[in-house]
């Protein structure tokens, strides 16, 4: 995990090779609100992990990140996938494309309230640490 997290954070920067890669990829298709709420969760879970002071912390909740990064690509990948099919199988891939949204967005909001969670707590123990 500690290994793609840079690679996240740093491509999902204004002029990162993954925000570049993703604005592509959704420029090419419809796509879907689900994937348009992942899109932004994501973008909101490097924030929330970017905002952490602690590397130690960082290390223990770059999963989340990473995990939802995963999930918010694949989704995109099988809604491309989808746009260019027809007949039965494109009614396969889209119905298999909206419940791995389903279940991608439910991960991403789990992982987004801990990562809020994490840095409140984070930003509350900084303030304990300032003088007075």
């Amino acid at each position: 995990m500690l290994a793609a997290i840079g690679g996240i954070t740093a491509g999902m920067s204004e002029k990162g090779q993954l925000k570049g890669y993703l604005d592509k990829l959704t420029s090419k298709f419809e796509v879907s609100s689900a994937s348009r709420e992942m899109l932004q969760n994501l973008e909101r879970a490097v924030e929330v992990y970017r905002a952490l002071d602690s590397s130690e912390t960082k290390s223990f909740i770059a999963f989340e990140v990473v995990e939802t990064a995963a999930r918010a690509i694949n989704g995109l990948l099988l809604e491309n996938i989808t746009s260019l099919l027809e007949g039965d199988q494109k009614d396969r891939y889209q119905k298999l494309s909206q419940e791995y949204n389903v279940d991608s967005l439910g991960l991403a909001r789990n992982h987004l309230t801990r990562l809020e969670a994490t840095l409140a707590k984070d930003q509350a123990s900084a303030k304990k640490l300032q003088p007075a």
